[in-house]
């Protein structure tokens, strides 16, 4: 009788090794996913951004070129994880592939996030701010509403 209660314990410390592993891998897995997760342009990246006092230029010293830089309205806008310069660097380079938007029926859900700088005629910033573009509109469009106080998505 003693070797059936052998087998339980022995069938019990087997099952929970069994569950404590496919607990660990999946603790694993969910923070490998976190930490591959795509984030959102840092905070302190935008602290030395002072409406009426930051510049053009200096935006674009901290950021590089901007994605889009549009006349009218007055906006420059960096797509997210495009900027290089003192902001983390990008593994796009937007030199090997400059259509980063297309139509494509399959991007219809993909949303982009786009960091948006609306600028006076003295190329001081007037105000900056975040914006989710979806697949189906045009980030261009999306920047001239964002520019006209719209609220865009």
């Amino acid at each position: 009788m003693v070797r059936p209660m052998k087998t339980r314990i022995r069938d019990s410390s087997w099952l929970f090794q069994q569950i404590w592993c496919l607990y660990l891998c999946v603790a694993f897995l969910l923070g490998g996913l976190a930490a591959c997760a795509p984030n959102s342009f840092p905070q302190d990246s935008l602290a030395f951004v002072h409406p009426g006092n930051t510049t053009r230029a200096e935006v674009i010293e901290n950021f590089n070129t901007p994605t889009y830089d549009l006349k009218e309205p007055h906006v420059i806008a960096y797509l997210k994880d495009t900027i290089v310069g003192s902001a983390p660097h990008s593994t796009l380079d937007r030199t090997q592939s400059p259509l980063l938007y297309h139509e494509d029926p399959g991007q219809a859900d993909r949303e982009t996030e786009l960091l948006c700088f609306l600028l006076d005629d003295h190329d001081h910033v007037l105000r900056f701010g975040k914006i989710m573009v979806d697949g189906k509109t045009q980030p261009q469009a999306a920047i001239t509403e964002w520019a006209k106080g719209r609220t865009v998505k």
